[in-house]
């Protein structure tokens, strides 16, 4: 019966958060950000540098490259969307329902 009750809290969380503009803006950001941080080929600059070398683009360069950019950004971005998190849920009454659930 726990576990239950946990997990519809969790997802009625996760399901309101996810309705909030700022939550598809900053996945839009990550996303974009993510594509930019990858120079073309012919390029003078690089984001992974490796003593000088420079990697070769292929499937597992480009998307590891494309990972590390976008996670930093979904990272500084998701800390945007989540610092206020406890004081709206004390705003909007959330917080004691969380309480009071056994």
């Amino acid at each position: 019966m726990r576990v239950r009750v946990l997990s519809a809290l969790a997802v009625a969380d996760f399901r309101e958060r996810t309705r909030r503009p700022a939550y598809l803006v900053t996945l839009a950001a990550a996303v974009a950000l993510g594509y930019l941080a990858l120079p073309p080929a012919a390029s003078l600059w690089v984001i992974m540098n490796a003593g000088g070398y420079r990697g070769i683009y292929n499937s597992a360069y480009v998307g590891t490259a494309t990972a590390l950019a976008g996670g930093l950004w979904l990272m500084l971005g998701g800390f945007y969307v989540v610092r206020g998190a406890i004081a709206r849920d004390q705003h909007t009454g959330v917080g004691q329902i969380l309480a009071a659930t056994p």
